[in-house]
C-alpha cells in the first residue's frame, strides 16, 4: 500500500533508480537531452532572428535601389537639372548606408562589414540540432550561412560589397568605357589585413594537448563499490576548457550497469567503459569518446573537428585519479591501477595545428607588395617567411603574381616556407610540417610531431602593398553604387568630356552613355540583393521547419519518458482502494474474533 500511495502522490511509477535502474537511467538520460534541445530551440530563434535582421535589411535596400534606378532613368533625360536628381540619389545613398548598419540584431551585423578586422568570418553558424549515438556521443548540428554574398557594405580596403564594390563601367554594346568612373589603378590587390587574405593576423599558437589519455584494466582486480560513500574522482579538461571533477559512487555504478545491488563491482573492460561515460555524462563533461584500443587500454579521445575547436586546444587531459573506500573490502593501489595504471597505459598525443582565417581572394602581388609572417615549429624558434610576387611566380608558374584560390594559396605557402626556412613542408612522413587547405577557405599549419612538446605557431603578420608604380589605367573605369554621381562637376572630374580632360566641356552623348551604365550597375546590385534576399529566405524557412521539428522532438520525447515513469493513476487508484477495502475486512475480522473470544472465556468463569 506504500509503494502504491508513493505512486499516487508522485505521480511517477519509477521516481528513483531502485524502482527500475535500466527505464531510470534511459529517462534520466533522455530528461537531460530535452533541456538541450530546449536551448537549441533557443538558438534557432536567436538565427531566426539575425536572419530576418539580414532579410528585412536587403529588402528595405532594394526598395531603395529602385528608386535610385528610376532616378537615374530621369537624369538621362535632356534638359533636366541633374544636381537636383543627384540631391535626392544623395539622401537615398545614404540611406542605403543607414538601412546596412542599422540591420543588427544582439550585435551581429551581416550587411555591414569589415571583413579586415580580426577574428572575422563571412562563415556563420546557426546551432539546429543535439543528437546522441549508441555509444553515447553527443554531437551538434548546425545551419551554415556565408554572409559574404549578402553583405551590402565592406570597410576593408578593396571592398566587395553589393554596393561599395566597384563595377566595371560599360557601354550598351558591353565595351568597356573609358569615363565615367573611377580610373582603375595597376599595383598590389593584397588586403589592408591578412585576414581576409588567407592568413589570420597572429594565426595563433597551436599548441599541444593530450588527445587520447589511456590506462590499463587489470584482470581480476575489481573495483567494489559496496557502500554510498566509496567513489572514484578523477579530473578532465576537454579541448582546453577548465577541468571537471567526476566523481563515480556506486550509484553511478549501478546507473551505468543496470544493476541496483548493494554491493556491486566493476569487473571488466568493458563494464569500466559504461562506468566512466556514465559518470563523465552525470559531470557535464561532453566532447569526449570513451572506447577500449586494441591492446585493451582505456582511451579518452576528444570528439571535436577542427574547424570548431581554438587552435592548441584540441584533445583530452585526465588526471588526478584517486579512490575512497569507507567500508567493506580492501582496495589497494593495485584495484586503483584498475582504473588509472600509469605504468601499464600509455599517453598519446594529437599534432599540433595552427589555423588561418578565410581566403576571401583573389590577391594581386605587384612592386614591392607583400605578405611576412613567423612560424615556428615545435619549439626550434621563430623563422621569418615572405610572400611577393616573384614567390608566387615561382610557386605558380605565372607571371601575374596573383593567387586566385585557397589551393593556390596552400601551394604558396608551402613554397615560401622551403624557400625561407630549412623546414621540410608537404606531405612526406619526414616533413616538419603539413600546410593544408580547408573547404570553408582557411589554411592550417599542423606539426608532424606527436611528442609532448609539439607545437605550431604562426605570429607577426604584417601586409605591405605595393608602393612602387602604381599606374593609373585609361582604359577602362568602374564605380559601385555609393559613389554614384551625376553632377557636371563630377563628371568633368570623371572625363565624361569632348577631349576626356577633367577641365573641358561636358559631353552630353558621354555623359547619358555614363547614366546609362550607372542604371546597369544599379540595376546589378538589384539583381544581387534580391538573390541575397532569396538565399536568407530559404535559410529562414529551413530554420521555421527545424524548429516545428525541435519542438515536435522534444514532444516525443517527454511523451516517451512519460511512458516510462509515469504511473497509471486511474490504475493506481483503484488498487489502493482495493488495499484500503483488505485492509477495513482484515480489521473487522480481527475484531469479531476477538470479540468472540471474550464470550467464550465467560462460560469457563
Amino acid at each position: 500500500m506504500e509503494t502504491t500511495q508513493g505512486r499516487i502522490s508522485t505521480g511517477l511509477k519509477i521516481g528513483e533508480a531502485k524502482d527500475n535502474a535500466a527505464y531510470w537511467s534511459i529517462s534520466t538520460t533522455l530528461k537531460s537531452d530535452n533541456k538541450s534541445l530546449a536551448t537549441v530551440k533557443d538558438a534557432l530563434g536567436l538565427g531566426a532572428a539575425t536572419v530576418d535582421t539580414a532579410y528585412q535589411g536587403l529588402n528595405k535596400a532594394k526598395e531603395v535601389l529602385d528608386e535610385i534606378k528610376s532616378k537615374l532613368t530621369a537624369a538621362t533625360q535632356d534638359g533636366v537639372d541633374r544636381s537636383k536628381i543627384q540631391t535626392e540619389i544623395s539622401e537615398l545613398q545614404k540611406q542605403l548606408q543607414s538601412i546596412a548598419s542599422s540591420s543588427t540584431f544582439s550585435g551581429e551585423n551581416w550587411l555591414s562589414v569589415n571583413s579586415s578586422a580580426a577574428g572575422f568570418t563571412s562563415a556563420k553558424t546557426v546551432v539546429s540540432s543535439f543528437s546522441r549515438d549508441s555509444a553515447g556521443s553527443v554531437a551538434i548540428g548546425t545551419i551554415d550561412v556565408n554572409i559574404g554574398t549578402v553583405k551590402l557594405y565592406d570597410s576593408a580596403l578593396g571592398s566587395d560589397g553589393i554596393l561599395d564594390g566597384a563595377v566595371q563601367l560599360k557601354a550598351t554594346d558591353g565595351t568597356n568605357l573609358t569615363f565615367g568612373g573611377a580610373a582603375s589603378v595597376s599595383g598590389s590587390t593584397v588586403p589592408g589585413a591578412i585576414t581576409s587574405g588567407g592568413i589570420a593576423n597572429g594565426a595563433g599558437v597551436g599548441g599541444n594537448a593530450t588527445d587520447a589519455a589511456t590506462s590499463a584494466y587489470l584482470p581480476g582486480s575489481p573495483l567494489i563499490f559496496d557502500d554510498i560513500a566509496d567513489v572514484l574522482t578523477f579530473t578532465v579538461a576537454v579541448d582546453g576548457a577548465s577541468s571537471k571533477t567526476v566523481n563515480i559512487r556506486r550509484g553511478t555504478v549501478q546507473n551505468a550497469l543496470s544493476d541496483s545491488s548493494n554491493t556491486i563491482q566493476i569487473s571488466s573492460a568493458a563494464d569500466l567503459v559504461r562506468v566512466v561515460k556514465q559518470g563523465l555524462s552525470d559531470a557535464g563533461v561532453t566532447g569526449v569518446a570513451v572506447s577500449l584500443d586494441a591492446s585493451g587500454f582505456l582511451s579518452y579521445t576528444s570528439t571535436a573537428s577542427l574547424s570548431t575547436t581554438a587552435m592548441g586546444t584540441r584533445g583530452v587531459v585526465v588526471a588526478g585519479a584517486a579512490f575512497t573506500n569507507t567500508a567493506g573490502a580492501e582496495t589497494t593501489s593495485t584495484v586503483l591501477g584498475t582504473v588509472f595504471d600509469a605504468a601499464g597505459g600509455s599517453t598519446t598525443y594529437a599534432s599540433a595545428v595552427a589555423k588561418t582565417g578565410m581566403f576571401t581572394g583573389p590577391m594581386l602581388f605587384t612592386g614591392d607588395a607583400k605578405i611576412e609572417f613567423s612560424i615556428n615549429v615545435d619549439g626550434a624558434g621563430a623563422v621569418p617567411v615572405t610572400i611577393n610576387k616573384a614567390k608566387i611566380d615561382a610557386a605558380l608558374g605565372t607571371t601575374d603574381g596573383k593567387i586566385n584560390s585557397v589551393a593556390e594559396m596552400q601551394q604558396v605557402i608551402i613554397s615560401a616556407i622551403e624557400v625561407d626556412t630549412a623546414l621540410e613542408v608537404g606531405f612526406a612522413s619526414g616533413d616538419d610540417l603539413l600546410v593544408g587547405a580547408l573547404s570553408d577557405g582557411s589554411i592550417t599549419f599542423t606539426s608532424r610531431g606527436t611528442g609532448a612538446t609539439s607545437a605550431v605557431a604562426v605570429t607577426a603578420t604584417t601586409v605591405t602593398q605595393d608602393t612602387t608604380s602604381p599606374v593609373v589605367v585609361t582604359g577602362t573605369s568602374s564605380i559601385g553604387v555609393s559613389t554614384i554621381d551625376i553632377t557636371d562637376a563630377t563628371m568633368k572630374a570623371r572625363g565624361a568630356t569632348t577631349d576626356g580632360l577633367p577641365g573641358s566641356a561636358l559631353d552630353g552623348a558621354k555623359v547619358r552613355t555614363a547614366i546609362t551604365a550607372y542604371i546597369t550597375v544599379v540595376n546589378e546590385a538589384i539583381n544581387k540583393v534580391t538573390t541575397a534576399a532569396s538565399t536568407l529566405g530559404a535559410i529562414a524557412k529551413r530554420i521555421d521547419l527545424q524548429t516545428t521539428f525541435v519542438d515536435t522532438l522534444m514532444d516525443t520525447i517527454e511523451k516517451g519518458v512519460g511512458n516510462l515513469i509515469d504511473a497509471d493513476l486511474s490504475e493506481e487508484s483503484t488498487r489502493l482502494q482495493a488495499l484500503q477495502t483488505k485492509q477495513q475486512l482484515g480489521v473487522q475480522a480481527l475484531s469479531i474474533a476477538n470479540q468472540s473470544t471474550q464470550q467464550i472465556l465467560r462460560l469457563f468463569q
